[in-house]
């Protein structure tokens, strides 16, 4: 079964546990909005037939999944091509792939084998060369550490679903199994600036009703329930995209596919303690609703695409929503060019919106500047001259120079969006790590203490 047919089964599923909602009435429109931007379109050949998510790797690079076993590089110029065969039979890609501290991508999803579906891990490089790690359970995207983990959760079965850490090398630790009280994690996770990640668990029962909690998970495998909503409020999600993320102010931003006062739809903020839980916009009908992706922009609003109801309009568009909730419609994406949707989208590291529909890419202009770097952390916190250090953080594609304390390191390597790992240069005294990318420069929030 491919992603795309699982996420409409997945939002029938919901429509029907939630109820019809207000599917009687087609979409009011919620205005055009400013500065709608440019949206350029980008068939994809044939040897591409159903592109996933995007994954920038360098500047103008961005490598996708799809609905099957190929891999793809996109640039920013709209060429599109074959990348890397993934060593199985009839896989299923996760949604997106993530680069891990070694350099090298790292996917998910199912496997035809023997006449059985079972779960397949994989990674591959920039050159290819991929490797593949079966697992007995259907997993989820996972997300990238400094330590050189990878996080997500398993779904499927009551005794699959947990919050998982994978090493490197493909094995896999449960770290917690969620009880029915916690539900099954419904989305991707997100990893805060904590260090700790959070996302969203649905719970299914016809006697109390559908709820779904936000929750916060450690390293460790501690997990916290930290706010369940009650049905038709918010969040049960699809996974499609970044359905929970967190803002440059500190806050969880989530899109709700199906959860609102109309059950449309709904885009909400949190805070990482569980409180401040506030509904910025409930979408009024399902045809112009089901929000499955958000991202912020380096305007610091919200973008994000409203998948609708494709039986009863189709009206697939994407939008924007300032952090105070005035919502926008933008842009709506022409099926007729694309493909609909289930569709994905990422923020390039040159300001614009990279996506793909059912049949097609896309890139959505808006003038907007390139994302500045952030840092978060230091693996390690100290260590020698000559020493291997991962300056992680959001934004740092592009990386052009990194100091210790003023002095340059001359030893930059393995580069994504969220790490540099970088050997720490002679003459390096303790004090901050400086990072300097196309579109500005960020110093570590603590010091590096050199040994």
């Amino acid at each position: 079964m491919s992603p795309r047919s699982s996420t409409r089964i997945r939002l029938a599923l919901f429509a029907l546990l939630l109820g019809a909602g207000a599917t009687g009435s087609l979409a009011r429109a919620e205005g055009p909005g400013t500065n709608p931007g440019t949206l350029s379109y980008i068939p994809t050949p044939v040897t591409i037939p159903a592109p996933l998510g995007l994954t920038e790797v360098s500047p103008g690079n961005f490598v996708g999944l799809q609905d099957g076993s190929p891999t793809f590089l996109l640039t920013s110029q709209g060429a599109i091509t074959v990348l890397c065969q993934i060593p199985a039979n009839e896989v299923v890609s996760s949604v997106k792939a993530v680069q891990a501290v070694n350099g090298r991508l790292y996917g998910s999803g199912v496997a035809s084998q023997g006449g059985k579906n079972v779960g397949l891990n994989f990674s591959f490089g920039l050159n290819c060369n991929p490797e593949s790690y079966p697992n007995p359970f259907t997993p989820t995207l996972f997300v990238p550490t400094p330590d050189g983990g990878l996080f997500g959760t398993y779904f499927g079965d009551p005794a699959a679903n947990a919050f998982v850490r994978m090493a490197l090398d493909g094995t896999v630790t449960i770290l917690h199994t969620f009880s029915s009280q916690e539900g099954g994690s419904a989305g991707p996770l997100v990893l805060a600036d904590d260090g700790n990640f959070y996302g969203i668990s649905g719970r299914f029962s016809k006697p109390a009703g559908n709820s779904s909690s936000v929750y916060r998970a450690t390293p460790q495998g501690d997990l916290k329930i930290l706010a369940t909503f009650a049905q038709g409020s918010v969040p049960i999600n699809a996974p499609p995209g970044e359905a929970l993320i967190q803002a440059s102010n500190g806050r969880l931003y989530g899109a709700s596919v199906e959860g609102g006062s109309h059950r449309a739809g709904s885009i909400f903020e949190l805070s990482l303690d569980g409180t401040g839980y506030k509904a910025l916009y409930d979408y009024p009908y399902l045809a112009s609703g089901i929000p499955t992706a958000l991202a912020e922009g380096p305007d610091g609003n919200l973008y994000g695409i409203a998948q609708g109801e494709s039986q009863l309009c189709g009206c697939s568009t994407l939008f924007r929503i300032s952090l105070q909730g005035k919502y926008q419609k933008l842009q709506q994406i022409n099926p007729s060019v694309s493909g609909g949707c289930p569709c994905w989208m990422t923020l390039g590291s040159d300001g614009k919106f990279y996506g793909t529909a059912e049949s097609g890419a896309w890139i959505w202009d808006l003038g907007l500047p390139g994302p500045t770097p952030l840092l978060t952390a230091l693996q390690p916190a100290s260590g020698p001259v000559g020493g291997k250090v991962i300056v992680w953080g959001k934004n740092l594609l592009g990386a052009r120079a990194v100091s210790f304390n003023g002095t340059a390191a001359t030893t930059l390597a393995n580069i994504s969006a969220n790490f540099v790992s970088v050997t720490v240069p002679a003459g390096a005294t303790s004090g901050p790590v400086t990072i300097t990318t196309a579109n500005g420069s960020a110093a570590s929030p603590g010091s590096f203490t050199v040994e």
